[in-house]
């Protein structure tokens, strides 16, 4: 029983390792990609993969999974019969809607930024609303971290 339970940890620790650092990397070179920005840059660190994570880093996943599951999953039941009622039902929709909005601008505005970077002017009103509401200067101090690639 003991030797079952310290396979299902390790195996939970392993997955969510695997997992984490596959997430973190993947989204690092779809930024780069697609924003030609880099959020994180991980290259001076000991076992580093391309920059984009580290062994450290996958540790923190796994154990992250650890707690997930021994904290989280078990109350997932309890969170799940609130969600029933219809004024958490009203509310994660509300949210869930602000999300959507709050990642399409986010990265309508960071696409612009960089149309702005190779001087492609703007072409449609939503361009000039992106000039107007997010220039360049707003853009560099709320993701004051990035990396111009």
């Amino acid at each position: 029983m003991k030797n079952n339970k310290l396979n299902e940890i390790n195996k939970i620790f392993l997955i969510s390792m695997i997992l984490g650092g596959t997430v973190e990397y993947l989204f690092s070179f779809l930024q780069e990609k697609i924003f030609g920005t880099v959020s994180w840059d991980y290259s001076n660190w000991i076992l580093n993969i391309n920059g984009r994570t580290t062994l450290i880093h996958c540790t923190y996943w796994g154990f992250a999974g650890l707690l997930y599951m021994s904290l989280i999953e078990p109350i997932i039941p309890k969170i799940e019969e609130m969600i029933q009622k219809n004024g958490v039902k009203i509310v994660s929709a509300g949210v869930a809607v602000l999300m959507i909005f709050n990642i399409t601008i986010s990265s309508m505005a960071a696409l612009r930024q960089k149309e702005r970077k190779y001087n492609i002017q703007s072409t449609s009103h939503i361009d000039a609303f992106l000039d107007k509401n997010y220039p360049d200067e707003y853009m560099n101090k709320i993701f004051a971290n990035k990396i111009e690639r």
